[in-house]
This record gives structure tokens, sequence and C-alpha cells, in this order.
């Protein structure tokens, strides 16, 4: 039997786990309502930090839009900062947090320049064996939708959420959240809808803008060491800012409720094998017959093995429903599996190489409107090779490095309006963790 990349990738996967199962038991996995480990970071005052800055990204783009025509190539940068921690609140509670950002420069094209930025923060005010927490995340960058590489919209993205912890004894701890989730898209260059009407929002903005409501169900039991098993149930109500539009029915409503159950396992810090596996199942209901639903398997996993200092493997698979940014009544399958592996040669010199391939399914919407389009079935294919320099690293992680790498993307659509490719080279610059 041929093997394809996604197969080859799954194995790797499950290798990965089954090397667990004789992890280490001399590091245990921390309560919720207890701090992370205060040894990993560095102590400023009252606040105990993890800092980084990167220069990435150095280098050339020959694809810098990501469309077949018109193609334009240009010298591009990247500078990230970011700082992630943690900070004591008396004599129990307390708060971590989490910020980035990141600018990315062109030399030529410079009104494609543009900031990201991500802030997360989460207090946590224990009481024995039950406390409260509550926490937020605020995003707003400039990204490519999956379904849509050639544009890069901006996204506002805020979300609150306001929970209770309880541990039940038995090695057993639960969550629960209840919040709020606000999408808003904007695109100066993005297509109407509608171009005969002067006051018609871009097409990104009227597919995608929407509130959710969520709740939140987390179980945890502690096995032996630092493993847990992992149960995971999530409801989202989805109420879209604007309507559907479907040839011979008219508007519809595109609200739906989305419900997500992954068990799972995740494996602590500590030991040569770190990260999470949850496998379940996913479900989009929407309000209006005339739409699509879903039902199907889901998955998220991230998981880094570290056979030794020298070596380390990192994997990525998700598995997961969305919404379509190019027309507003259809959602869509996007699969995602990445492997990257890092081998130092010896202590300063290093090699490194990454794969991945996701895979876009779109669906179409029951009457079968907007003809060439409808089960359109993208594949994304990445690949890199690079070098790296390593000049320093401590025990908690706190590193200079440097990498070279080259880079090729290719994507292939059953529609041909959409086949683009991509080759970059660039260097990184790490300080930090």
């Amino acid at each position: 039997m041929r093997w394809t990349t996604r197969q080859g990738l799954l194995a790797a996967a499950a290798f990965l786990v089954l090397l667990a199962a004789s992890g280490e038991a001399n590091a245990q996995i921390r309560s919720a309502l207890e701090p992370p480990d205060l040894d990993r970071y560095l102590r400023w005052g009252p606040l105990r930090v993890r800092p980084s800055f990167q220069i990435r990204n150095v280098g050339y783009d020959d694809n810098i839009l990501l469309r077949a025509t018109p193609r334009i190539s240009d010298y591009r940068a990247t500078l990230s900062a970011g700082a992630e921690g943690v900070v004591l609140l008396g004599n129990a509670a307390f708060l971590t947090f989490d910020q980035r950002f990141d600018y990315t420069a062109y030399l030529e094209t410079s009104e494609q320049n543009f900031l990201n930025t991500n802030t997360r923060a989460r207090m946590t005010v224990p009481f024995g064996g039950f406390g409260f927490f509550g926490e937020f995340e605020i995003t707003d960058a400039q990204e490519r939708p999956v379904d849509r590489e050639d544009i890069r919209p901006q996204r506002r993205t805020d979300r609150f959420n306001v929970g209770a912890i309880a541990t039940l004894g038995w090695r057993t701890e639960i969550e629960l959240a209840v919040g709020r989730q606000d999408w808003r898209f904007s695109d100066t260059d993005g297509t109407s809808l509608d171009p005969n009407d002067p006051a018609a929002v871009p097409f990104v903005t009227e597919n995608l803008n929407r509130d959710v409501d969520t709740a939140r169900l987390s179980a945890t039991y502690r096995l032996k060491g630092r493993a847990q098993l992992t149960l995971r149930y999530e409801r989202e109500d989805v109420e879209f800012e604007f309507p559907g539009r479907i040839i011979g029915v008219g508007d519809v409503r595109r609200d739906a409720v989305e419900t997500r159950i992954l068990p799972g396992i995740r494996f602590g810090e500590g030991g040569a094998l770190t990260g999470h596996v949850e496998l379940g199942r996913s479900q989009i209901e929407a309000e209006s017959p005339e739409l699509p639903d879903f039902s199907g398997f889901a998955a998220d996993a991230e998981l880094l093995y570290r056979p030794g200092r020298r070596t380390s493997f990192r994997l990525v698979y998700l598995r997961r429903p969305g919404y379509e940014i190019s027309s507003n009544n259809r959602l869509l399958l996007n699969e995602t599996i990445a492997l990257r592996s890092v081998r130092y040669l010896n202590r300063v010199f290093g090699v490194e190489l990454g794969t991945s391939e996701t895979t876009i399914e779109l669906f179409p919407s029951i009457s079968g409107d907007f003809a060439g389009t409808d089960g359109r079935v993208d594949t994304l294919l990445r690949y890199d090779v690079g070098l790296r320099l390593r000049m320093s690293e401590n025990s908690i992680g706190r590193r200079v490095e440097y990498a070279f790498r080259v880079g090729r993307y290719r994507r292939e659509s059953t529609d041909p309006n959409f086949d683009n490719s991509q080759s970059t080279f660039g260097i990184d610059a790490i300080v930090g963790f």
C-alpha cells in the first residue's frame, strides 16, 4: 500500500502517544487551582515572566499575495515580541497572562505592512478545593482565511469567560465556564456581494461577522505521573450579523448551534513527551432548513517529543468544521496535519525539516447555487528545510538562536482558479523563550 503524507503523519502521532506510556512519573500535573511552576520564569519584582524577541522571515517571498495573478514578489521581515507570566496575588489568588506582537514589513510594497496583536489573561481565586476564574482574550490581526488565502482581512475577536473549578477527589477536577465571543472582520479591498449597491459591505464582513454565546464543561482525571485523561464539552450559539442569500429562496438566517465533545489525554511538563491529544465529534445544526449541517469526527492534537537534548519532533493534527468566507450559505471542513523535526549535530549546529498538508472541503448549499464552487476541495502543501545556529540555552529554555530556512508552498484545488504556489527563504533570530 502506498502511504499518503497524512497517513504517514498520523502513524507518527500514534507512535508518539505509545512512547508516552512509559513516560517519567516524577513530574506531577498541577491543578487549575494552582499557579504554574514558578521555576520556569524570570523574576521581575512581583512578576514572573518569560519574555521573547524574534526577528523572523528576513528574506524573499516570490508571491506575497498568494495569487496566481498578479504575482508580486518582495523582501520582507517580521518583528515579534512577547511575554508570558504569572502574578501572585495574596496567599492563593494568581493571574496568568500572555501578550504577543507581530509586525510584518515589506521593502517595496509597504501598503501590505500589518501588525498583529494577541492579549490573554486569566484570574484564578481558589478557596481550598474550589475556586472561581475570569479570563479574556483579544486578537487584532490581519490573517488569510483558510479558504481564501489570496486576501488578508482584518479580524478583531473578543472572548470573555467566567467560571468555577472544583476538585472532586479521586484525582478528578471539573471546570465550568460560560462566556461570549464577538467576531468582526473588515477588508477595504474585499468585493461586495452586491457590487451595484454603494452601501453594501465587503463580503468578508457580510459572511463572517457574528456573536457567539458559549458554554464549556471540562473534566480531568490524573493518571500516575504526568498524564491526565481529559474530557471537553462545548456548546456555541452562533448569531450572524447579516442574513445569508440563496438564489430562488432569498435571505435566510444563518444562525446555528455548534456542539463538540472531545475526550483525550494530556502530558505535562517534565518528560520526553508533552502536549495533548483530543479525538471526538463535532456538530453544527443550522437554524434554517435550507442550509447545510455538519456532524462528524473532530480532532485537536499537538505533541512535542524530545528523546534527548539534541532532537525534537513536533506533530499537530486538527480536524474541525468552520464557516466559509467566499459565500454566505456554506460550511467547510478543515483537516491539517504537520510534522517538524529538529536535530542538533553538536551543541551549536542543527538541521530542521518541516512538512504540512491541509485539506479544505467546502459544503454546497442545498439549492446548489453559485455554480462552479459547489463541493470544492483544496489541498495545501508546505515544505521547508533549515539550518540552526544555537548560541546558548539554559535549563529553563531561554536561548539565543539563529535559523535559515527555504520553503515551498503549493495549493491545488478542484477549481483551477484557486491554484497557486509560493517559494520563500529567510533568516530568523530568536532571543528569549
